[in-house]
């Protein structure tokens, strides 16, 4: 017998971190015994992304929520999406059918009652961070909450992929030190302090250049790219975009760093960097300190200004074999504690809990 899961989520688009690690638990369910199915009231990237997978993907209004649950007969719902009128009305429902509801919260900012509400009709709540965690320590039921890191596919994440095209592409001489940020462009990520690093690090690794890989509102862009021009950067940094060979760019890249000014729930770029074998320089705040073990796999800064983020990356860039080491250890430890089957096997232990 098979048991369905019906997945509820409120994507962005392009996908985010959230989307991409409810997809990694799609792509490795166990098919034998669990029969996944998708719902979310927006069409886009990543229902494409379920499509392909041959997982039932349905575009439902909010109005058509309840005909779905009903006709779906879902033996669980896991709902991936935050607080939400979509996540609420799904909780709703089913109570009132009398389904088991799985919520699976990944952002750390609290949503006040409603999120209190939304927890309160949960039958458990999956975290990925004990910095999310902290957001229900009224819930007096502790078995109630239970904390499972982000996945990585250390299958599509990983060292040794070929860069010449993007080389080539971004006009980038052999012999460069290369020194990337991945996220969404907004205020919070730290991009700021990341430019107002690099003339620091140019001054002792005058072969610095630095990529700044994701996208976000036209303003705030234009803002960052006049920082640049204001720092006498404007050749020394390349803004990619939004990209789909984000494993190639990281493998690019000598150092990437995650300089966020306030604590990230998770850090799902830290874990792709490292599972491509690279060393990361973070701030030290939120769940980036449960995935980087500081000066083994990365080095954390307790900062956020210029300096403190400019001198590890010198030093990873000044002693190649340190940072090859770092990335090594990282690589081992996404491996071993963060790896997508593994991750996956700890949600259907939670299934198996109600079934």
């Amino acid at each position: 017998m098979k048991y369905k899961i019906l997945y509820v989520e409120t994507p962005l688009d392009p996908p985010g971190g959230g989307q991409i690690s409810l997809f990694l638990i799609l792509r490795h369910i166990n098919r034998t015994k669990f029969e996944p199915l998708v719902t979310t009231p927006i069409g886009g990237e990543f229902a494409e992304w379920v499509k392909k997978e041959a997982i039932p993907c349905h575009i439902t209004p909010l109005r058509k929520l309840f005909r779905l649950i009903k006709k779906a007969k879902p033996s669980i719902i896991h709902c991936n999406s935050p607080t939400t009128k979509y996540t609420f009305c799904s909780a709703l429902i089913a109570n009132l059918l009398r389904i088991p509801f799985i919520w699976h919260v990944r952002v750390a900012e609290s949503a006040g009652w409603k999120e209190r509400f939304i927890a309160t009709l949960s039958s458990k709540i999956v975290v990925i961070s004990d910095t999310v965690k902290e957001k229900f320590t009224w819930i007096s039921n502790k078995d109630k909450v239970v904390k499972i890191h982000n996945a990585v596919d250390t299958e599509i994440f990983r060292p040794g992929l070929n860069t010449e095209s993007l080389l080539h592409e971004f006009n980038i001489k052999r012999g460069k030190k290369i020194i990337g940020i991945f996220s969404r462009l907004d205020p919070w990520k730290g991009h700021m302090f990341f430019f107002e690093s690099a003339p620091i690090i140019k001054d002792k690794i005058p072969n610095s250049i630095f990529l700044v890989v994701g996208e976000g509102e036209e303003e705030y862009r234009n803002l960052l790219m006049n920082q640049v021009e204001t720092l006498g950067l404007e050749n020394d940094v390349i803004f990619i975009g939004f990209r789909n060979d984000i494993p190639k760019l990281m493998n690019l890249c000598d150092v990437i760093v995650n300089p966020s000014i306030i604590p990230e729930a998770f850090g799902r770029t830290v874990i792709e960097a490292m599972a491509c074998g690279k060393a990361v320089v973070a701030t030290k705040m939120g769940g980036v300190v449960e995935v980087i073990e500081d000066n083994v796999t990365g080095i954390l800064v307790s900062k956020t200004d210029a300096p403190e983020i400019a001198d590890p990356c010198i030093k990873l860039l000044e002693n190649e074999d340190r940072a090859k080491e770092m990335g090594l250890k990282g690589r081992k430890r996404t491996e071993e504690s963060f790896s997508a089957p593994m991750i996956t096997r700890k949600i259907e232990e939670i299934y198996e809990e109600f079934i």
